[in-house]
């Protein structure tokens, strides 16, 4: 199964960030804008002759679509039971949880191109630490831990909180600030360092 999505203007190929430099990958986006496509799943077992009712579909202009009902009610009527438009998966994001998704991702690269140092396989380490790459510069500017630190404290005051048991109301007023400009895991570390000091 190939799933596609259409995420902030940017092109997924089952997770997985692809160049939109490489051929064909401008026009998709720029089709699926235009029809308000949010993704496409592609099962196994797709024919020759969906696959050109398909791109048949995607050709057509904006007024016949729209006489035929829409882009569902079109694919609903053509002989397509391999290709379905999937909008669960792939809806549109906020900014936050867009920072959320890139995250996840870069981590998920990040583990398997350990593995694959492990292993002793470089090319496909090296394959992932490039995917990694090209998903870490879609990230917002990230904070420098000063930065971080001073929203910490002043969320402590104000939260009233008194020691590492407190710890979730601090994150949650934290996390609220900096809105994916800093690593959930590294702004944990430096809550749970500044609680620690307080009884130092």
């Amino acid at each position: 199964t190939l799933t596609l999505g259409f995420v902030g203007g940017r092109l997924l190929a089952n997770d997985h960030a692809i160049d939109g430099k490489k051929t064909g990958v401008a026009e998709l986006l720029r089709e699926s804008h235009r029809l308000h496509l949010e993704s496409l799943v592609f099962e196994r077992g797709i024919t020759e002759d969906e696959i050109s009712s398909f791109f048949r579909v995607l050709a057509m202009p904006p007024r016949i679509l729209e006489q035929r009902g829409g882009l569902a009610e079109v694919f609903d009527g053509e002989a397509l039971p391999h290709v379905r438009l999937g909008t669960a998966r792939y809806r549109m994001v906020t900014d936050e949880e867009e920072v959320v998704v890139l995250r996840r991702a870069i981590k998920q690269r990040r583990e398997s191109a350990q593995q694959n140092r492990i292993g002793n396989r470089p090319e496909l380490e090296q394959k992932e630490e490039e995917e990694s790459a090209v998903l870490e510069r879609y990230l917002p500017a990230q904070m420098n831990d000063e930065d971080i630190r001073a929203i910490v404290r002043r969320a402590i005051d104000e939260s009233g909180a008194l020691s590492t048991e407190d710890m979730g109301k601090v994150i949650g007023r934290v996390m609220g600030e900096v809105k994916g400009m800093a690593d959930g895991a590294h702004v944990r570390m430096i809550v749970e360092q500044e609680l620690a000091g307080l009884h130092s």
